[in-house]
This record gives structure tokens, C-alpha cells and sequence, in this order.
């Protein structure tokens, strides 16, 4: 199986599940995250960082497993390069922002501080893609570059055995989406409940009230922890009714 088979397709039964938060929840979220390292976090930092923590308290639930985690975050450098390209450029142009939350010993913080941790470093991993990193990755050197990035996360993930999660945020993406029959008012992102790709989260836009729906992939056991956790409840809907107003 290849590296990125190994994290992504681990043969396991998986679910998708729909939750959405709404703008107030989000803007909750947001001031829990701050801190005088990351001021401002935008609304998908905090969402990713929030299910971040809440998906690896699950995997975790019943046992003393304190395993690394990465959040591997799918960033469009289409703005960042230089000179920038068009976003309607062909193909997908993205580069993943790998942030790692290695456990210590040391006594647990508490929830706010612990959703403000994983944010410094999920900040950090995508504040390194500027134009200066991104142009080593171009021209008759960029191919090493790419190669050397591949063999850190190989050494990575064997070296930790980390929990892995994939976010991926299509806010954009389908704003303004059009088939020919005029702006639909809800988009669904997968079509089928089950998934072979596992620990995989999708965020899009609510139609109305600037919320987001994430649609979270999570092995079964796991996703049941989730869904019962006051703590994750307390500020999303699970698949709420689908309203054209």
C-alpha cells in the first residue's frame, strides 16, 4: 500500500455525519482560540482545531493512549504564490499545512487552553506557506524540495504512529456555484452515508445565517463518542433539517 494509502484507506468501517455550526457557536469558538500568538483565527482554523480536539478525545475515550495527532490542512497557493494566479486557474493547486500535537507528560490544560494550543500550531503550519517557501518548491530544485517534504512525513508518521486527520474547507469553492438551473439552495458534499477514506472533514458554507457545515468522516466507534459529547454538542447541530429559507 503507498504512504498516503497507509493514513488514509486503513480498511476499517468508517461514517460521515453533517454537523453544522452556526455563526454565534463559531464566534464563541473563535475567542476561545486567541491568544496573543494568533489574535484574529479565522473561522475554519478554529472549526479544524475544534474537531481536531474533540475527534482525537474520542479515538482516545476508555483507554490511556496518549498517541501524537496531525492535522494535515489542504491550503489553495494560488494567492500566496508570486506572482499569484487567477482562481479560476485549471486543476487543483493546493500544498497541506502538516501541524503535529505531540502529548507531554505534563498536566493536562484545560479545554480553552487546549482548543488555544492547537491553534498555535495549525497557525503556524499554514503561516509557513509564504511566497519564500512556496518558490523553493518551483523550478529545477522544487522537485528535491517536494521529495525532502514526502520523506519528513514518512519519517513522521513511523516514527510516531500518529492519529491523522484530514480538513479540507470549500467555503469558496462553492459560493457561487451554478449547473444551469440557477444557485442551488443547499449542496450536499457526499453522496453516500459510508466511506473507505477515513479521519476526513469537508467544510462548506450554510446557505443562510454565515454558518458551516462540516462533514466528518471518523471510524464508527469513534464518530458514536463524538456524537455524545456534551462538550462537542454544546455548539453544533448534528444534521439538522434542510430549509429552503
Amino acid at each position: 500500500m503507498s504512504f498516503m494509502g497507509s493514513i488514509l484507506f486503513r480498511g476499517k468501517s468508517y461514517m460521515t455525519r453533517r454537523f453544522v455550526f452556526n455563526a454565534k457557536a463559531i464566534n464563541i469558538l473563535r475567542d476561545k482560540a486567541k491568544s496573543e500568538v494568533v489574535p484574529n483565527p479565522t473561522r475554519i482554523e478554529t472549526l479544524t482545531c475544534f474537531l481536531w480536539k474533540h475527534a482525537t478525545a474520542a479515538s482516545r475515550y476508555g483507554s490511556t493512549s496518549r498517541r501524537a495527532s496531525i492535522a494535515a490542512h489542504a491550503v489553495n497557493i494560488r494567492p500566496r504564490l508570486k506572482p499569484s494566479m487567477l482562481d479560476n486557474a485549471i486543476g487543483n493547486i493546493l500544498w497541506w499545512a502538516t501541524a503535529t500535537n505531540i502529548p507531554t507528560n505534563k498536566r493536562e490544560t484545560d479545554d480553552d487552553g487546549q482548543l488555544c494550543d492547537l491553534m498555535k500550531l495549525l497557525h503556524e503550519s499554514i503561516k509557513r506557506l509564504d511566497k519564500d517557501y512556496l518558490k523553493t518548491l518551483q523550478g529545477e530544485k522544487g522537485f528535491g524540495a517536494i521529495s525532502e517534504f514526502i520523506d519528513r512525513q514518512i519519517e513522521v508518521v513511523y516514527s510516531l504512529e500518529p492519529e491523522t486527520y484530514i480538513f479540507t474547507s470549500w467555503t469558496k469553492i462553492l459560493k457561487e456555484v451554478d449547473f444551469g438551473w440557477g444557485r442551488p439552495f443547499w449542496i450536499g458534499v457526499k453522496g453516500k452515508v459510508g466511506s473507505t477514506l477515513g479521519n476526513h472533514t469537508v467544510f462548506v458554507e450554510t446557505q443562510w445565517g454565515k454558518g458551516i457545515e462540516a462533514w466528518v468522516t471518523l471510524e464508527e466507534k469513534q464518530m458514536a463518542v463524538m456524537e455524545n459529547d456534551p462538550q462537542f454538542l454544546a455548539f453544533t447541530s448534528p444534521n439538522p433539517r434542510i430549509s429552503s429559507m
